[in-house]
């Protein structure tokens, strides 16, 4: 599987609500980045879009996983 991002921080706050990461859904397929539930999707972490969840899921989850090895 290809992990490709675009490299910047999702944005962690909209509305006064705290964002996590998460895998979303469009027409595309699936990806994984921050939604607001007033706003709805606030940011795309993932350049690729996904054909399952799942395979989306495990991306993120690398991602998750890179972005705590950079800040040891």
């Amino acid at each position: 599987m290809r992990l490709t991002y675009f490299g910047t921080p999702a944005p962690t706050q909209c509305c006064g609500k705290t964002l996590k990461l998460r895998v979303l859904k469009s027409a595309a397929g699936f990806y994984f980045g921050t939604w607001c539930p007033e706003c709805g999707p606030v940011a795309r972490e993932s350049v690729d879009y996904y054909a399952t969840e799942a395979n989306a899921q495990s991306a993120m989850e690398s991602y998750e996983q890179y972005n705590m090895a950079q800040l040891n």
